[in-house]
């Protein structure tokens, strides 16, 4: 991906693969709580929209906290799979064990010189052994139409010199190979040479960390992090308000039958998100186990 540092080693700097991991499943179960959320917000056999695409203010509590959490909820619901999906290419496992190898078996790898990656590329030297300056590189950057804010890599040996412009969104960017000896252009990396999957994983990271469409991107992203929040506070309202009184447990369990449709879906977010499919089978055998081991009342 352009214009940004390797996703692995981003990661690995950042929390390294265990964090990882406690960031995918984190990622994993919020989708989870998103798709849950929309089956239970679908209106059935509702009528009017009140509830449903505005709240009841004047209902009751309850009523009233429910709708306030649901309708904000199905407003974001995409926004958030968005933003969920985006950030799994950067996970130590869905990234680099899931997608990567899908990418190399369909031919579907970002150019390597995208994120001055490693190259076949080499500088010839003329016999001088003199090099051209960082001034001149800069230069002939600047000769090849990359005007702005330049990425600049002196890497030692033959390697060529790699300059690359940082504008804002993935497809705006550029990088050259330049030889370090005799000035000339050995490679030219842009938009037009990524393959379909790195351009969506690029785009949906632009969206993602706030540069595809500049300020209003980043006022974008706070609002829907403030989303989020309300969500976690208005659900937390909602549990706080059907707990069992005097106690800090779940609402009694309601007869909601799940149609086969819904069940195959789950099944496929598992297959597709295997480190999710696994935390989800630790969680019914440890639920499972624990209402075996309960005592029953009387």
């Amino acid at each position: 991906m352009a214009a940004r540092p390797d996703p692995q080693t981003a990661r690995r700097l950042a929390v390294g693969d265990p964090g990882s991991w406690l960031l995918e499943l984190g990622a994993g179960w919020t989708l989870v709580m998103v798709l849950t959320g929309l089956y239970l917000w679908w209106p059935r056999g509702r009528a009017g929209l009140a509830g449903v695409l505005y709240p009841r203010l004047t209902r009751s509590p309850r009523v009233f906290w429910r709708d306030l959490h649901s309708v904000v909820g199905v407003y974001f619901a995409g926004i958030f799979i968005a933003f969920l999906l985006t950030a799994l290419p950067w996970t130590a496992f869905w990234g680099e064990q899931i997608l990567r190898p899908v990418q190399r078996a369909t031919g579907q790898t970002a150019p390597a010189a995208l994120g001055f990656g490693q190259m076949a590329l080499k500088s010839i030297d003329d016999g001088s052994g003199r090099q051209i300056s960082l001034d001149q590189a800069v230069a002939i950057a600047r000769a090849e139409g990359l005007a702005g804010d330049l990425e600049i890599q002196p890497r030692g040996g033959d390697a060529p010199i790699g300059i690359a412009l940082r504008q804002g969104r993935s497809s705006n960017e550029r990088v050259l190979q330049i030889d370090r000896y005799r000035g000339s252009v050995l490679g030219r990396v842009g938009w037009q040479d990524y393959p379909l999957i790195p351009k969506v994983v690029a785009t949906g990271v632009d969206l993602h960390e706030g540069t595809f469409f500049g300020r209003a991107n980043q006022w974008f992203n706070t609002a829907v992090v403030a989303a989020l929040y309300w969500l976690a506070f208005t659900g937390f309202i909602g549990w706080y308000r059907r707990r069992p009184a005097g106690r800090l447990s779940a609402p009694p369990r309601l007869p909601l039958p799940i149609p086969r449709a819904i069940r195959w879906m789950a099944l496929g977010v598992c297959v597709l998100l295997p480190l999710l499919g696994l935390s989800v089978l630790v969680v019914a055998a440890t639920d499972s186990l624990y209402l075996r081991m309960r005592p029953k009342p009387g």
